[in-house]
């Protein structure tokens, strides 16, 4: 089961099918697929081409954020993207301007910041990744993307009233759960966050959808319209794999994080005596060793963020908290209610009926 990832395809020729008025051929059409399923670790996509594809998209994410808050995982990320893309950093390719800015950072931050600025800072934290593989390179910039709050999330428009013209609240599928935001005045704002252990129940009827919060009383829950009764089936489907899905990926989550934060121990641990030219033993984590001429006692350095930036050092180690289960409830008659982990052919089940399994 591999995360659906995104790409477009454009047909080749052969296969076009023929005009039957003027026998000429139609034009190749491009087809678009989209990540189903966000997950915050790539190493749990084991398909080598499914996770480049994931990649990708979560790129085409990052140049359509808007978190000016957290800036400086920007820079981070153009810079594990060009070494994905390019390799190591070497003087003499990448001299000048080796990269178009908007091919790495949003529209804001060049907007802001400037190509100029951009070209003299992003090679010295692009330098900083040398020695990354492009596929250690992909997973760095997936762990990273993720921590970006409008990357990896789906968003579905609602309306709180079903009289009203237009849509007005929007509902995003997150890695943990469910947010809820509102449009004041052409921007989006979030004014509920719901992790999947504070979710009691999902239905819908018709083209109404219900959220209703664990442990509240059933006047608390909060109803929105999707304007069609499949949409709202389709919806419901979709929260339900997705809690599944985050139900069955926490523990070899966690065993993942255990492994990476024992590498980056024992790497961090590693020593070594270079040749370390004048201008990097002053950087960070380089020791002086008194020791060899123009050498040094140095430890692998860390990505460094631009000037007048915060760093990012130890950015990719926080991660989101895991979440837990949530609540339990009947079917509503004529509804289809989320809750129970185990699926049905309905994709209707979701919630905290899964403990007593799990633990048994």
């Amino acid at each position: 089961g591999e995360v659906l990832t995104v790409s477009s395809c454009s047909f080749s020729p052969h296969i076009l099918s023929v005009s039957q008025e003027n026998k000429k051929p139609i034009p190749p059409f491009i087809a678009f697929f989209r990540v189903q399923y966000y997950v915050e670790n790539g190493r749990v996509i084991t398909d080598k081409a499914s996770r480049h594809l994931y990649y990708c998209h979560l790129k085409d994410q990052v140049l359509r954020s808007q978190c000016p808050h957290k800036e400086e995982i920007y820079f981070l990320l153009a810079a594990y993207s060009l070494q994905a893309d390019l390799g190591n950093y070497r003087a003499a390719a990448h001299g000048g301007k080796y990269f178009e800015p908007h091919a790495y950072f949003p529209q804001w931050i060049i907007s802001k910041r400037g190509s100029p600025y951009l070209l003299q800072h992003a090679p010295e934290v692009h330098r900083d990744q040398r020695g990354l593989t492009a596929r250690e390179a992909e997973l760095r910039f997936i762990q990273e993307a993720c921590l970006l709050d409008d990357v990896p999330v789906h968003l579905f428009k609602l309306r709180k009233d079903k009289k009203e013209e237009r849509p007005t609240v929007a509902l995003g599928l997150t890695l943990n759960g469910i947010h809820i935001y509102e449009e004041v005045g052409r921007v989006r704002q979030l004014v509920c966050d719901f992790p999947w252990s504070h979710v009691g129940k999902l239905a819908f009827l018709g083209k109404k959808f219900e959220i209703s919060p664990d442990g509240l009383p059933s006047a608390r829950k909060l109803v929105f319209y999707t304007g069609c009764p499949v949409r709202s089936r389709h919806l419901l489907q979709l929260l339900s794999s997705s809690h599944q899905l985050f139900l069955h990926l926490q523990p070899l989550l966690r065993k993942l994080r255990q492994i990476e934060e024992a590498e980056e121990k024992k790497h961090y641990r590693e020593s070594y005596i270079s040749d370390t030219p004048d201008g990097d033993q002053s950087s960070p984590g380089s020791v002086d060793s008194g020791g060899a001429e123009g050498g040094g006692l140095t430890r692998r350095r860390r990505s460094r963020s631009p000037p007048q930036l915060d760093s990012c050092r130890g950015s990719a180690r926080s991660r989101r908290s895991s979440g837990s289960e949530a609540g339990s409830g009947q079917r509503p008659s004529g509804e289809m209610s989320v809750d129970g982990p185990s699926s049905s052919s309905d994709g209707d089940a979701l919630g905290r009926g899964d403990e007593a399994q799990r633990r048994g």
